[in-house]
């Protein structure tokens, strides 16, 4: 996955709402409610180990290694991976996502459902005290693959709220299929 999507087709009244009573002006300015990419703060749901539950809030699109992003995780091996070993599984809402081809041709995939959810992985972040995601890809399937050999994994909603809850990598079998993508 190149490392844009669309957040710009959810509706995001309650989300911002919420975030009104949590956050300062500051931080409500840096989320990104239209097209997301890494290092913006986001919007992404997980389930709080302190009470066990599922919550939306909002996170950085990004893990820190060593000064160096890391953007996506390969879902083969992320859950097997020592780097990834203290991440919780998380639920990220889209409503599309970019890629593009060898040639630079950007293309912009969707589902027929929107929102749709990322399967992703974050780990909380003590020196910038804040959530940190990254998003989970897998090998492309079907007409995508002409365009990118990856691609996220994509959840229902009934499947992200699975995934966030539980972690059970058997939910990437049941990755939601891209309905279109056109040349943006």
């Amino acid at each position: 996955m190149c490392g844009r999507y669309l957040f710009e087709d959810i509706t995001t009244d309650t989300l911002l709402k919420a975030a009104k009573k949590k956050y300062d002006e500051e931080t409500l300015n840096q989320i990104a409610v239209s097209e997301v990419y890494p290092s913006c703060k986001a919007f992404v749901s997980f389930q709080d180990p302190k009470d066990h539950k599922l919550k939306s809030t909002v996170m950085y699109w990004g893990y820190d290694l060593n000064g160096k992003a890391v953007i996506n995780a390969r879902s083969e091996t992320a859950l097997s991976s020592n780097y990834f070993s203290k991440s919780l599984p998380c639920a990220v809402p889209a409503g599309g996502y970019y890629e593009w081809n060898e040639k630079k041709e950007r293309y912009l995939f969707r589902c027929e459902t929107v929102p749709f959810y990322f399967g992703g992985l974050c780990i909380y972040d003590e020196k910038i005290q804040m959530y940190r995601y990254v998003i989970l890809t897998e090998e492309a399937k079907g007409d995508c693959a002409l365009i990118h050999h990856r691609q996220p994994v994509i959840f229902s909603r009934e499947n992200a709220k699975k995934w966030s809850s539980t972690g059970n990598p058997i939910l990437f079998d049941q990755s939601e299929k891209i309905r279109t993508f056109v040349k943006a």
